[in-house]
């Protein structure tokens, strides 16, 4: 589990480094990397990443791996802050509060458009979701429109590893229970984002 989330802040930390360097190549010292990128994507802690990039938070928010600091990029949080957070399964609080619980997967706070990958439990296959639009799910006619469900919630489901975390059942009709999307064959959502 742990091993994940270092791998998350290690893309942090480019993605910081790539961010510094559209604002000075733009001279924007605002940028944030919503304003660049049309299309963003990631799996478990991948799709915390993912969410707060389209949400334009600045540097994916390092200060998201803790609730007690956000924002300043020169605070560092100990490695195992999301890693605990995430085996406390303390992560819906955390998520629900950075995110706002009423916030859906088609909130107009999302300022680029990102796609996360889950693993349905109770139909054993992958679920990318993604608030574009066009998605066959997406559509607002369709009962049990992908767009309506809680952001907070999808992301703790893309973030629920076997034996760490208990799945996350939404509710999509009827009840789907869910587990971390890398699980699965097709953990990396860069095929299907292309």
């Amino acid at each position: 589990m742990g091993r994940r989330c270092i791998r998350g802040i290690i893309s942090i930390e480019i993605l910081a480094g790539i961010e510094s360097e559209l604002r000075k190549s733009s001279e924007n010292p605002k940028l944030v990397l919503a304003d660049y990128f049309d299309y963003v994507a990631g799996t478990s802690t991948g799709a915390i990443i993912a969410t707060l990039i389209a949400l334009g938070y600045s540097r994916s928010a390092t200060g998201f791996l803790s609730s007690k600091w956000r924002g300043d990029v020169s605070q560092r949080a100990p490695v195992g802050a999301l890693s605990q957070e995430i085996e406390d399964d303390k992560l819906s609080k955390t998520l629900g509060d950075a995110i706002g619980e009423d916030t859906t997967l088609g909130s107009e706070k999302l300022h680029a458009l990102f796609m996360m990958g889950l693993r349905s439990a109770t139909t054993d296959s992958r679920w990318p979701l993604t608030n574009n639009p066009r998605a066959k799910y997406n559509d607002s006619t369709r009962s049990g429109c992908n767009l309506n469900l809680p952001l907070w919630q999808l992301v703790r489901a893309s973030t629920a590893a076997p034996t760490y975390v208990p799945p996350e059942v939404i509710h999509i009709d009827h009840d789907f229970i869910f587990v971390d999307g890398g699980v699965t064959m097709y953990n990396n959502p860069a095929f299907q984002l292309f």
